[in-house]
């Protein structure tokens, strides 16, 4: 029975289950195994790992421009006669780039490595990994393109399983550990690139095409602020705390924020059934049904983020160690900021629904130039911990400029409404603010904090049936 209507789902159906599945196995791989290296390695040592990863985040921008973001997506419809050539054409823009930003590293080498606090081997290993990591990300794009999952869920989990076991073998025999750790990343991210980028160039080697180079340089600039101010709004904490604070405690930080990274997959997958629906809805003008859809996930979303935070302790326990118990404190922050990010991306689908952009690359900017500001004057004051709360207010602020900006999109056209109820949307905003903080004075109180977690739980069931029915509305689209 199950078999059959497996069978009858239509190929984007089918490939979107099994990609939605296998971003779960993957993240699900990695955050098993941070308990494994938070015991192998010393809470510095972890920082490390966690700040090379921060300065990754950034570096990648520049060395590739991300361009197997949109820019590709549009260049296989554009050039859909030659998308082989379109292809490796990318992939030897990404590896000029990544060549480019080498050359001037090797130049000023001793100045960036004592800036950004990492060695000149990690660095050497980082850009290793852009020429062939590239391929992959091109070739993973591509295949989700034309719904071919299959090959691409295989290689995702077996990379995954693979590269964790080797992870802690290294980190168990080499003394190095940080450099094992990531070191163990990179060999199995290689080995697959080299194999894709083989494939690549079998199918086209255009790998100079100045007019598809020019296409993808035109369309991709001016989104390179964004990309960077988001990618700085999510890496400027780790990276100021260990300027600051010191290694350690970016690794108390980090393991907090591992806990909003699970939460940011829970979360993507309600999004990738509301956007679909959203925008029908929209189209049908039907805003009394996001009106009511919204209210509810809304509240559904802020449960979801409080849920790790009254667990604190237990999850710092279990990710960490008693050592990392100072991370505790973050997490109810770090969890409401992934709530105001949903909530932010609501008000951002309206703006990209009515082909609006501009906006969302302001906001993203003032976000992250906001957080740098607010790190450098309250981390050297309050500590690590400061940091969450910046983070919790840059989000905030976002939520703010886009609901501006939702409002002022409406105002362009007399026919436009905005399908939010206002007063619903404050009041969830405001209670979720309040308890976040309010979670973290029950830390003080485990018996209270038990009691609010049976409470909360009861509440869950007793609305379980208005839940299900929530979801059930976004399915029938």
């Amino acid at each position: 029975m199950i078999k059959e209507k497996y069978n009858a789902l239509s190929k984007p159906v089918k490939a979107s289950f099994w990609f939605a599945l296998c971003s779960f196995a993957q993240k699900g791989i990695s955050f098993i195994t941070v308990p494994i290296f938070t015991r192998l390695m010393s809470a510095e040592q972890y920082g490390m790992f966690s700040l090379y990863q921060s300065w990754d985040s950034v570096i990648i921008v520049f060395a590739t421009l991300n361009l197997s973001y949109q820019v590709f997506n549009n260049g296989l419809v554009k050039y859909e006669d030659d998308q082989e050539g379109y292809t490796s054409s990318m992939l030897g823009l990404s590896n000029a780039c990544t060549t480019i930003l080498l050359g001037l590293y090797l130049i000023f080498q001793d100045q960036v490595n004592a800036f950004t606090g990492l060695s000149t081997s990690l660095f050497l290993l980082m850009f290793l990994q852009y020429y062939f990591n590239q391929a992959l990300a091109l070739w993973t794009v591509k295949e989700r393109f034309f719904y071919r999952y299959r090959l691409l869920v295989a290689i995702t989990i077996v990379s995954s399983v693979v590269s964790s076991a080797l992870g802690v073998a290294a980190v168990i025999l080499c003394d190095d550990k940080v450099f094992a750790r990531i070191a163990s990343l990179a060999l199995v991210n290689i080995v697959v690139g080299v194999g894709i980028y083989a494939n690549i160039l079998r199918g086209s080697r255009k790998m100079v095409c100045l007019k598809y180079w020019k296409f993808a340089l035109a369309l991709n600039l001016p989104l390179i602020p964004h990309y960077l101010a988001m990618t700085v709004l999510g890496s400027s904490d780790r990276i100021m705390i260990a300027s600051i604070c010191g290694a350690s405690f970016t690794a108390y930080y980090s393991v907090a924020y591992n806990v909003a990274s699970i939460m940011t997959m829970l979360i993507s997958s309600i999004n990738s059934s509301y956007i679909p629906w959203f925008y029908q809805r929209m189209r049908d003008e039907d805003g009394e049904a996001v009106s009511r859809v919204s209210r509810m996930l809304l509240v559904i979303v802020g449960a979801v983020c409080l849920a790790p935070a009254l667990f604190g302790p237990e999850v710092v326990m279990i990710l960490g160690s008693e050592a990392y118990l100072e991370g505790t404190w973050v997490i109810p922050p770090v969890s409401a900021g992934v709530y105001f990010t949903f909530l932010y991306t609501l008000f951002s689908n309206y703006e990209l629904f009515y082909e609006n952009s501009k906006l969302i690359m302001v906001a993203s900017i003032g976000a992250a130039a906001l957080n740098v500001i607010l790190n450098f004057v309250f981390l050297p004051v309050f500590g690590f911990v400061a940091a969450g709360y910046t983070t919790l207010a840059c989000y905030i602020s976002l939520a703010l400029f886009h609901y501006w900006g939702m409002r002022r999109v409406a105002k362009q056209d007399a026919r436009r409404s905005v399908p939010f109820d206002t007063k619903t949307v404050l009041f969830v905003s405001v209670a979720l603010a309040v308890l976040s903080v309010g979670v973290s004075l029950l830390y003080f109180n485990d018996i209270v904090r038990y009691a609010a977690i049976i409470c909360a739980a009861l509440m869950a069931f007793a609305k379980r049936k208005t839940l299900a029915k929530v979801f059930k509305e976004m399915k029938s689209r």
